[in-house]
């Protein structure tokens, strides 16, 4: 059971000045990317102070304020990641794994660490609710990056952690769900667990994997990757760890511009995605 003293503290990773920007004793924001951004000054905690890999942003994405507060952060209980416009709806139950909205509800919340240890008693790792897709996760990154590099994390956690092959395999061979955008509240002893785990493992792709022709987009490898070795992280340690507690919440889209153009991106990323598995599921005879 979670003590009253215990102390949460949830990074909220922005890049740009938002209105739905949510900062409390519990909520932190960070601004990531600094050191490749001097001149943009959002008066927040930035990421390029102490230990840090701020120069990496462009392709660890998120991932250099889970880095920063690894190194950084001191006498945490739980700590997690959520983005300047994607937040835990820890308070209500949705059937959808995200709810758009068009203001951030947080506001007017009262997030208090009292309430929030109350809603996280006896949980060990909060995870997005996970995104049903109707293929593979190795066919949803490869259908959208680069397949083999893929091929090569797996190669890599062979070599590293052989014991993680079997999650790694069920999760992107064998399973279609993801809770996405690298957001979570863990404990912070498996924090650091992962932490070392993950942080090793791209390390070590950044040497196998050759990205300077990646356009922009692309050269967020990191981030991407990281989103998948998540669920196998959890999976992992889920396996492991009989009585490990792992709840769900829903995701809060924070979107105030619900413009046609949105809805035309939307209608266009749904429709590469089925000719992508049309594509890559093979035919019956």
């Amino acid at each position: 059971m979670l003590k009253p003293e215990y102390k949460i503290k949830i990074l909220v990773a922005c890049h740009k000045s938002d209105t739905a920007i949510y900062q409390n004793d519990i909520y932190m924001p960070i601004q990531v990317g600094k050191a490749l951004h001097a001149n943009v000054e959002l008066g927040f905690q930035c990421d390029n102070t102490g230990d840090n890999i701020s120069e990496k942003n462009d392709s660890y994405c998120e991932l250099t304020a889970i880095y920063w507060a690894w190194k950084n952060l001191k006498d945490i209980d739980y700590i997690g990641l959520c983005h300047y416009r994607r937040y835990f709806d820890f308070f209500k139950k949705h059937y959808q794994s995200s709810i758009t909205v068009k203001t951030n509800p947080l506001h007017t919340y009262k997030h208090s660490n009292k309430l929030l240890i109350e809603k996280l008693d006896n949980v060990d790792i909060a995870l997005a609710k996970p995104i049903s897709n109707p293929y593979n996760l190795f066919q949803d990154y490869a259908s959208n990056h680069n397949g083999l590099d893929m091929k090569v994390i797996e190669k890599i956690i062979a070599d590293l952690y052989p014991n993680y092959v079997n999650s790694f395999r069920e999760i992107i061979y064998f399973n279609n769900n993801i809770s996405p955008y690298n957001m979570f509240v863990m404990r912070w002893e498996l924090f650091d667990n992962y932490c070392n785990w993950l942080f090793s493992i791209l390390n070590r792709a950044e040497k196998d994997i050759d990205i300077t022709s990646y356009n922009p987009y692309q050269k967020r490898i990191w981030g991407f990757i990281a989103e998948r070795l998540l669920n196998v992280y959890v999976e992992y340690q889920n396996s492991m760890q009989n009585n490990l507690k792992i709840n769900h919440y829903s995701v809060l889209l924070i979107n105030d511009d619900k413009t046609p153009e949105s809805k035309i991106k939307t209608f266009i990323r749904n429709l590469r995605y089925k000719i992508s598995f049309a594509l890559t599921t093979p035919r019956q005879r």
